[in-house]
């Protein structure tokens, strides 16, 4: 089966080393063959806030993985989370992978459930 793999990430407040990080990260991925949506790469960022979500959710319906790269100040990262998680009740076999590491500022946070379902699907590779 073809990897099919939607990365979460910052765009707009990306950092420059997060970029460097990330951009590696999905040419490392391509390399072994996977289909990779890499946002600010694959969608074009000058258009309206709805239709950058509809792409997104189009090629997330699509995905097999989701692998996420936490940056809590991204704001689109908490709507493309949800639509992962929630694309998850259909396709129970999609796999959440965590890219980089953080530490959740307060135990009730995204980034805590974020943690918490990565760490669940690397138990059951």
């Amino acid at each position: 089966m073809v990897r099919k793999i939607y990365i979460i990430c910052p765009v707009r407040n990306c950092t420059e080393e997060e970029q460097k990080q990330l951009e590696a990260y999905v040419e490392k991925l391509e390399e072994q063959n996977c289909v990779v949506h890499f946002p600010p790469r694959d969608v074009d960022q000058t258009l309206e806030g709805k239709d950058i979500c509809i792409k997104h959710r189009e090629r997330m319906w699509d995905a097999n993985e989701v692998h996420i790269w936490w940056n809590p100040d991204s704001k689109g990262s908490y709507v493309d989370f949800g639509m992962a998680y929630m694309r998850r009740y259909d396709k129970p076999h999609m796999k959440f992978v965590l890219i980089n590491d953080f530490q959740p500022a307060v135990r009730k946070s995204y980034g805590t459930v974020i943690k918490q379902l990565c760490e669940e699907d690397k138990l059951h590779e």
